[in-house]
This record gives C-alpha cells, sequence and structure tokens, in this order.
C-alpha cells in the first residue's frame, strides 16, 4: 500500500515537471477556449467505507465553454459512479451537472488554483437489498426488498489545481436540493485538452 501511493505521488511529480516544461515552451489556452476532459476517482459518501469490491470509483468527462454575457466559463459535466454496499449491490449512480469556473489566484509555477460551482442533477439505477433478521443471536437473510430509481437535484462546490498543461486534480461537495439524495464529495484526478 505504502509502495503504491509513493509511486504515484513520484508519477504526479514527474507529470507536474514535463507540463510546466512545456508550459515555457507553449502557452495555456485562454479561458474562452473549448476544452474537454477525461477523470477518474473515488467519492465520499455517507454510507462510509465498502465491505467489498470496487467500490465509488467515479470516471466521467467535462466540456468547457464560454458565453458571452458571463464573465466566466461554465463547465458541463456527466459523471457515472459504483458503490458495492454488503447488502446491496453494484449500486450505479449517474450525474450531469454545470458549474461556473474561477481563477482568482493567477497561475504559479505551472499550478493554477481553481473554484467551481454549480447545479445538478443525479440518479440512482433500481436495485435489490436484502435486509436481515437476527435469530439465536445470528443475522440472517431474510429476503430480498426492491429499490425503485431515484433522481435528485444538488448543489455544488469545490476547488481544484492545474498541474502544467493537462493534468488537474479536483474535490467537490455535491449537495441534495429540495429533494432526497446522496451527500458526495468525489475526488478525481484527470486530463484536460482543448481544440
Amino acid at each position: 500500500m505504502g509502495n503504491s501511493i509513493s509511486a504515484t505521488i513520484v508519477a504526479l511529480a514527474v507529470c507536474v515537471c514535463a507540463s510546466t516544461e512545456s508550459h515555457a515552451q507553449s502557452p495555456q489556452p485562454k479561458d474562452s477556449t473549448p476544452t474537454f476532459s477525461l477523470f477518474g476517482g473515488t467519492a465520499l459518501d455517507q454510507y462510509g467505507p465498502s465491505r467489498s469490491g470496487l467500490t465509488n470509483f467515479e470516471f466521467g468527462g467535462s466540456r468547457d465553454f464560454r458565453l458571452r454575457s458571463l464573465p466566466v466559463p461554465l463547465r458541463v459535466t456527466l459523471a457515472f459512479r459504483q458503490q458495492n454496499p454488503y447488502d446491496a449491490g453494484p449500486l450505479k449512480f449517474g450525474t450531469l451537472s454545470l458549474d461556473a469556473v474561477g481563477k482568482p489566484i493567477p497561475r504559479i509555477f505551472g499550478v493554477q488554483p481553481y473554484l467551481l460551482g454549480g447545479l445538478g442533477v443525479g440518479t440512482r439505477a433500481e436495485y435489490d437489498a436484502a435486509f436481515y433478521t437476527l435469530v439465536d443471536g445470528q443475522f440472517t437473510t431474510a429476503g430480498l426488498r426492491h429499490i425503485p430509481r431515484h433522481s435528485w437535484a444538488f448543489a455544488e462546490g469545490g476547488v481544484g489545481l492545474e498541474l502544467g498543461r493537462h493534468l488537474f486534480v479536483q474535490t467537490k461537495f455535491m449537495v441534495p436540493v429540495a429533494s432526497q439524495g446522496q451527500i458526495v464529495m468525489p475526488f478525481s484526478v484527470g486530463f484536460r485538452f482543448w481544440d
């Protein structure tokens, strides 16, 4: 575990150094340049860590664009997530969001901090969940219960770092608005490209 974390940190450092060097040779795209990105990562939610398998792995893509009437670029993001709780699964989620992206701090040594915030919708696919009864001091499966599809609206805010020309890391906090849904905090690492 420690070796894989060290290898990841070294790989990120090499990417940042290489990206910073290429940044000195070619300019960054302007905020008005349409860009797209692919990302993946993990997400924390109110159910805590999973007990089995691939859990809370999120992946997706986003597209940045600019409207003349707004002072900051907008980002539309489509993401998918899977969660494997011990009593059901896998649970599959999808989210679509629209965020404003602000860069109040200038780029320093190839690193550009940014803030984002906006609204979105999420949905969870239907699934069957097991429920248990306590018999002679042991839990036994009493049956399955069908849980239908559920959708909700959410507000989100987040922070991120663009590292060099293409690499970025970001985290968001997604809170249901006027609906019942999950509170989720995804952490993503991805690559950004431009047209």
